[in-house]
């Protein structure tokens, strides 16, 4: 048996009332919860681009081409430029796969993402592309795939439009990389690789007990600080600007009974860099998610510590489903930065197939 893995890369006041009135509208909203699954993913919050549907797919003599596409338009205030932002988002994500005369599946992946924000200027495009070829004894996955073991091993994906900061290594990988995951009943090991010699290995296990569901997974991690471009400031040395390597390890488990999942992950990192030598960076979180009908939830918190600053950080999402395709999302994101902290209001309404 084969098992398909997710692809990557890719002031203190708080106004109230302003928040308030953003989120009003959208009370009610969220995201499907979506369980660890072994289908190939784009390495993405896929609750901040959730397909409701199945891709649109058409042959092509032995190939089978699938495309699925997400449209976002936003809100966004926070309590530091106190200004409301607009962006719209689309994402698109094509496959062509195929199975060869040995009975292997192979195929290729892209995904793109777009972002246009209120200054033109600013306007942003990623994408990333990945090549893969699975049979009976793995998956085996080469381009943008770096980010493919947390996938596998992650805790739960925030709902609408949360966003849980500062709840994972600061150390990361260069995108372009090579990936192997192979299933052995319910456990699944995976390892990834860049082409500087970082490296992430996990294994999995994942099983259903009657109408629960339990999964517990942990990693080890080396990787290169200034590789991660999506930090936060995290003191008055911001990291960004550092270079060094890092080691960590993380553990993470969750419950799931019925539509409630309970999970948590508990890590740390030893940071050795030019301004810090071998800084430690233990880091922990929760978080729930919840859902009924068409309304789904969570709330999730974390803390951590970087050169003797906390950092703490919550969220809380929302999605509700309107008809096929669109939905209303919402998001309400705490940070505490080394005695600065920041509330951040984000509502959208999404339409995806």
């Amino acid at each position: 048996m084969f098992i398909k893995t997710p692809l990557l890369k890719k002031h203190r006041g708080v106004d109230m009332k302003k928040i308030t009135i953003i989120l009003t509208g959208y009370l009610g909203l969220m995201a499907p919860i979506q369980a660890h699954a072994d289908s190939l993913e784009s390495g993405i919050n896929y609750d901040k681009m959730s397909f409701l549907e199945e891709p649109l797919a058409i042959d092509l003599g032995a190939a089978t081409f699938s495309t699925r596409a997400l449209v976002d338009q936003s809100i966004e205030y926070d309590t530091i430029d106190e200004n409301d932002k607009y962006n719209t988002r689309i994402n698109a994500d094509f496959t062509l796969e195929t199975q060869l005369p040995n009975n292997w599946q192979a195929g290729i992946r892209y995904f793109s993402d777009f972002n246009r924000l209120n200054n033109a200027s600013r306007d942003k495009y990623e994408d990333n592309i990945a090549f893969f070829f699975s049979d009976e004894i793995g998956t085996f996955a080469f381009g943008n795939v770096t980010n493919s073991v947390f996938e596998n091993t992650r805790r739960m994906r925030s709902v609408g439009n949360a966003d849980l900061t500062n709840n994972k290594f600061l150390g990361d990988m260069d995108e372009t990389g090579a990936y192997y995951a192979v299933r052995l009943n319910s456990y699944i090991l995976s390892l990834v690789a860049d082409q500087e010699g970082r490296a992430e290995g996990s294994v999995s296990y994942e099983r259903n007990i009657g109408e629960h569901n339990i999964f517990v997974s942990g990693r080890l991690h080396k990787g290169e600080v200034s590789e991660n471009g999506d930090i936060e400031n995290v003191g008055s040395n911001a990291v960004i600007t550092d270079q060094g390597k890092t080691y960590g390890a993380a553990a993470v488990g969750s419950f799931t009974y019925g539509a409630l999942l309970f999970d948590s992950e508990v890590g740390y990192e030893v940071i050795d860099t030019a301004q810090n030598d071998k800084n430690d960076h233990p880091f922990a979180s929760v978080g729930m998610s919840y859902k009924i009908r068409a309304l789904s939830l969570s709330a999730e918190g974390g803390v951590a510590q970087y050169d003797n600053n906390d950092l703490r950080s919550a969220a809380l999402g929302a999605r509700y489903d309107i008809a096929r395709g669109l939905s209303l999302n919402m998001g309400l994101n705490y940070t505490y930065v080394d005695d600065n902290d920041k509330m951040k209001g984000i509502s959208s309404f999404r339409y995806e197939f």
